[in-house]
């Protein structure tokens, strides 16, 4: 503690132990194991520059009070023996971090299970009144959703266009803009749903596809990304395939929570 309160910035390696994934290593809690949920709170009281490392082999969850006064997280999953030197170019800015998430981050075990593409509910909201599905004490929402992540740089997304094709599939663009100072990499990321199919099972969003732009600052770029209708397949309670059909909605975006300009098709 010492040293932190007169270090320029802290840097701290936390965590799981390697041996605390994998299979038989279940855990009922998904908080940082033992004291150092405290030892963080001890640390940010001595320096307001703290960087958490962390390490997990699984979604593990930050508290509100902790999180909020980090100056940044990098998560380094269950790394190997280059461990270091991966670690130490991120946070040098040697290499600009371009990575997102595999899954799903909750704020709190009673949200849990938490995935993108969950099943609609059947009770929507938000509404004006108690009969929807919700927490009394937390949002609906993940800490961080699937496909999230930053970089040393900012990106911005344009008015996403869908155009049908001759053979039945849509192309969808959208323009990439760098908006900050740094040449990095940004994963754009396309999330169909569809209210639902012939079965009538309510579908949650899914990923169709994925493309990553690399652009120096101020640059822009066109990203375009094909979806046919044998992406979609689904099967009824036969196993028979089933046509796609009907309206979707689709979204491009930088992770899987994207809300804003949304783009309607048929198939």
């Amino acid at each position: 503690m010492a040293l932190a309160k007169k270090a320029k910035t802290v840097v701290v390696a936390m965590g799981e132990h390697g041996y605390q994934s994998g299979e038989g290593r279940s855990r009922t809690s998904i908080r940082l194991p033992g004291l150092q949920e405290a030892f963080l709170r001890d640390l940010l009281k001595q320096n307001q520059r703290v960087v958490l490392v962390l390490f997990a082999g699984r979604p593990l969850i930050l508290p509100d009070d902790i999180r909020s006064q980090l100056g940044a997280i990098l998560l380094a999953w269950q790394p190997g023996t280059l461990t270091g030197p991966a670690v130490a170019d991120v946070l040098m800015g040697t290499y600009n971090p371009s990575g997102r998430l595999p899954m799903t981050f909750p704020r709190d075990e009673g949200q849990i299970p938490m995935a993108y593409n969950d099943y609609t509910g059947g009770r929507p909201g938000p509404l004006a009144e108690v009969f929807w599905s919700h927490y009394n004490d937390l949002p609906n929402t993940p800490q961080y959703p699937f496909g999230y992540g930053l970089s040393y740089t900012t990106f911005s997304y344009g008015e996403p266009t869908a155009k049908r094709q001759a053979d039945g599939s849509w192309v969808f663009t959208v323009r990439i803009t760098n908006t900050g100072t740094l040449t990095g990499k940004e994963t754009v990321q396309l999330y169909v749903k569809q209210a639902a199919n012939k079965q009538g099972i309510p579908f949650g969003r899914q990923l169709a596809g994925f493309q990553q732009v690399q652009l120096e600052p101020g640059k822009s770029a066109d990203v375009q990304m094909v979806l046919k209708a044998s992406d979609w397949q689904q099967f009824n309670n036969r196993g028979e395939k089933l046509q796609p059909s009907g309206k979707f909605t689709a979204w491009l975006g930088p992770h899987a929570a994207v809300s804003e300009k949304p783009v309607i098709f048929e198939f």
